[in-house]
């Protein structure tokens, strides 16, 4: 169940996220199928092969399933995935790799990979999936948009890809 103070706490950093990441996500690891950020930053430094293989070496991962609820009704408009080191702080220690205009579907499943950002110990995934209609991208609107948390994880430096496991979204309160 997500706690209540984790819920005010994204509220209030939202704000953050969608300055930090909205308008760079610098890769592609949003689950689009477009390659468009790879391929622009692969031509840049003229070395596709390398650039991929060193930032798969080096780059961490939490990847995830949303469960998404049957009673899911919008039309989502962005992904936002935050790390807490304890679920009763106000601010996250980091944000992960949002995601604009997510592929979800009421009672089906969405696959995440979200960078580690170079955390280590361990932390709690908050997501929040933004909705037409609801917040602005900076604070989710009660009612409207959904939010979810995972149980902890251990994060850090060779840890690969941690599996944060099923989350399921609940509407935001």
């Amino acid at each position: 169940m997500i706690r209540k103070h984790v819920l005010t706490s994204v509220i209030f950093t939202l704000t953050a996220v969608f300055a930090l990441q909205c308008g760079d996500d610098g890769n592609d690891k949003d689950n689009d199928t477009s390659d468009t950020a790879d391929s622009e930053t692969d031509s840049d430094t003229g070395n596709t092969e390398d650039s991929d293989s060193e930032s798969a070496g080096t780059d961490d991962t939490v990847a995830g399933t949303l469960q998404i609820p049957e009673e899911f009704d919008c039309t989502p408009v962005l992904f936002a995935p935050l790390y807490f080191s304890n679920p009763e702080n106000n601010a996250p220690d980091q944000f992960g790799d949002v995601i604009s205009s997510p592929e979800i579907e009421a009672g089906g499943t969405f696959e995440f990979t979200s960078t580690q950002a170079g955390l280590e110990g361990d932390f709690y995934l908050t997501v929040v999936v933004y909705c037409e209609g609801g917040g602005n991208g900076q604070v989710p609107k009660s009612g409207v948009d959904w939010v979810g948390q995972s149980p902890q994880l251990t994060l850090g430096p060779g840890t690969g890809e941690v599996d944060a496991g099923e989350i399921q979204l609940i509407v935001m309160p």
